[in-house]
């Protein structure tokens, strides 16, 4: 199978694949989610990952038992991957899905919290650095340095332990963490059926960070790129707006034979403005998917613009 195509991640400097995997997806083994994922299917499917040339990971300490299975199965290759994890949950009792608020996972921006997060992950994946630490939903700059987080992650950076910076962006708070300089790198959710962050995306990308996106191959729209009207019922709940902006654009046409699901993913790798995009899954047959489509790169230039001006008129 050829290589998969690389570009290096803003300043930090990675040369990272194009194509990044998320293990939250394998948060299921030995858990009642998903019973019969077992470790040693996940422990496989990281192998594979990168067997087929992918060496971009994306972590959290609240992935369940996923960081562990990182650290299992695939420690001994460490040389071969990026390790990109997230910090700003509570950290007690890690794994943890509880409790929650309306945002997700509980917060933690104390100094404590932040550097419990980055010492679970080293400790779960079996290594000394992660290539890159991320603020998860970061609270404000002036909280960061009020409660000491800044402070520690700068810390954990001198002691090497973390080696870039980086944010998952919200468009609330972006310019007050960017003008602080100190992130690397930003990721936000971006996809066919979620463009809103589009501009966010190239403005970061015009000061030379790194663009991370998440959102582009997920079984949630795995699932809206293979529907039809009629099993709209099989969606997760919210998605039937985004499906039917989806059928609304009418992009049967540009597929040209493609599967909808390789349109999808191809369609956010046709973006200039982003370097890597962040696809998890669990299923063997959807990693191939998932890499065929990365190898065969961006959508030709008309049809890529002409599928976004349908997007962006069903809106």
């Amino acid at each position: 199978m050829t290589s998969q195509p690389r570009t290096v991640l803003g300043k930090t400097g990675l040369s990272i694949t194009r194509l990044g995997y998320g293990i939250s997806a394998l948060r299921a083994a030995d858990s009642s989610i998903r019973p019969d994922l077992t470790s040693d299917d996940a422990g496989r499917i990281l192998n594979e990952v990168l067997d087929l040339g992918i060496n971009y990971l994306d972590t959290a300490p609240v992935y369940g038992i996923a960081e562990q299975l990182v650290g299992r199965y695939i420690s001994h290759r460490r040389n071969e991957y990026f390790l990109a994890g997230k910090v700003g949950f509570l950290a007690q009792g890690l794994p943890l899905y509880e409790p929650r608020n309306a945002d997700g996972y509980a917060k933690d921006w104390t100094a404590k919290g932040v550097r419990d997060c980055v010492e679970w992950s080293l400790r779960a994946m079996a290594t000394d650095h992660l290539d890159l630490v991320q603020l998860a939903r970061a609270a404000s700059v002036d909280e960061l340095e009020t409660t000491g987080a800044l402070e520690e992650l700068l810390a954990l950076k001198e002691e090497g332990k973390v080696l870039h910076l980086g944010l998952t962006g919200t468009l609330t708070d972006l310019d007050d963490q960017l003008d602080r300089g100190f992130h690397e790198t930003v990721q936000f959710p971006y996809s066919a059926f979620r463009l809103d962050f589009g501009p966010a995306i190239k403005q970061v990308k015009e000061l030379g960070l790194g663009t991370i996106v998440r959102g582009s191959g997920t079984t949630r729209n795995r699932q809206l790129a293979s529907s039809l009207p009629e099993t709209t019922g099989t969606q997760e709940p919210g998605s039937t707006s985004e499906l039917d902006s989806f059928l609304a654009a009418g992009l049967d046409d540009l597929l040209e034979g493609e599967t909808k699901i390789s349109f999808v993913l191809r369609y956010t790798l046709s973006n200039p403005s982003i370097d890597t995009t962040i696809v998890g899954t669990s299923n063997h047959d959807h990693l191939i998917e998932n890499i065929e489509a990365a190898i065969r790169g961006p959508l030709d230039r008309d049809v890529y613009e002409e599928a976004t001006r349908r997007l962006n008129q069903v809106r």
